[in-house]
């Protein structure tokens, strides 16, 4: 298999699926893996899109591929061969391997969000027996709908499209984490700011605690505002009736 070239028609048939890198039913490791890749010849770089990985879960679906097939002959060939984009379609940059600073973590909002979320579920696949046929129904059913989803809503305003309460609660969930909270970007703030006033108008314990708290000292996600910080704890005592939240409300009145 040495000295393989590719076309750009030979790459989008890999990266649907269509076609793989060859590695089926072979036991490889990936050092060899990788020595293999220094043979291969690319005529030109090979962005993938969201079709491609829409059409190949839908190959996977009907080939009901081994694990190990599924894997190594093509989830790990693509994530590791700069030419086909993966890292940049997954949000990363190809050159650092980091994350690209405008990435949402934790909520789908663009392209980049989808390739990184289906492109984990592929990933981790149950990998205790190679062997097995991947047959995760559920989980390719997951993927897919992610996919339909997002086309169906990708020209709608964030705020517009239909996350579920419990998306925006998790996401403004990851704000009460400090190194969380300190490495957010400028995308996430103003989305996690936006969660917060629907929720809070919808008496979410989460979003009103979160504003109580961000408010009471100040952080990246709200300026320090005593007063907001006051009445979102008094809302958040006639909600729940926690002692914590009285105590809150006190201190601020003692501090007044």
């Amino acid at each position: 298999m040495a000295n393989r070239f590719f076309v750009p028609a030979d790459m989008q048939a890999i990266a649907r699926y269509e076609r793989t890198f060859g590695f089926e039913g072979h036991e490889i490791t990936l050092d060899a893996l990788r020595k293999q890749f220094a043979d291969y010849t690319f005529q030109t770089p090979y962005q993938m899109t969201l079709d491609d990985l829409k059409t190949a879960v839908e190959n996977i679906q009907r080939m009901n591929p081994t694990v190990y097939d599924m894997i190594y002959a093509w989830w790990y060939p693509l994530y590791h061969l700069a030419p086909f984009g993966i890292l940049e379609a997954c949000g990363y940059d190809p050159k650092t391997g980091k994350e690209r600073p405008n990435r949402v973590r934790g909520l789908i909002v663009d392209e980049c969000d989808v390739f990184y979320n289906v492109w984990t579920i592929l990933g981790d696949m149950p990998q205790e027996d190679y062997k097995t046929p991947v047959a995760l129904e559920e989980d390719l059913a997951i993927a897919l709908e992610v996919i339909r989803w997002y086309t169906e809503e990708k020209d709608l305003p964030v705020e517009k499209r239909s996350f579920s309460y419990w998306d925006k609660t998790g996401f403004l969930r990851q704000f009460e984490k400090v190194a969380w909270l300190e490495a957010a970007n400028d995308r996430e703030l103003a989305l996690g700011r936006t969660f917060i006033r629907e929720l809070c108008a919808q008496k979410s314990e989460t979003a009103l605690a979160l504003m109580a708290s961000s408010c009471r000292t100040g952080n990246r996600l709200y300026a320090k505002n005593p007063a907001v910080a006051k009445k979102c704890y008094e809302r958040l005592f006639q909600m729940t009736g926690k002692q914590s939240y009285q105590e809150a409300v006190q201190e601020l009145s003692n501090e007044s």
